[in-house]
């Protein structure tokens, strides 16, 4: 399909990783008590329908990762969208 203009798109990556422990006065080791870590995918990309549309279309993936409660949680999202410009009238 042949488009009147160029298809803007981005590429989004995020990685965190939060830990916290305990240090014990009695011994050098560090106990851990939180493990959390997040990685993130986003996907985007929109597009001119000439004169007044602008189209998108977004991909999303998010996986969780509680290693402290041996828990993984993901999460994928995938949304079209369009808008649609009006006017009416003139000016005077």
């Amino acid at each position: 399909m042949k488009l009147a203009s160029d298809v803007r798109t981005s590429l989004r990556y995020q990685n965190s990783v939060n830990a916290m422990c305990v240090v014990l006065t009695s011994g050098p080791d560090c106990i851990s008590i939180a493990d959390s870590r997040q990685t993130e995918y986003n996907l985007t990309m929109d597009t001119d329908f000439p004169p007044n549309v602008v189209a998108g279309l977004a991909a999303g993936y998010v996986l969780t990762d509680d290693r402290h409660l041996n828990r993984k949680f993901s999460l994928f999202t995938l949304t079209a969208s369009a808008r649609i410009f009006f006017s009416a009238g003139e000016l005077r």
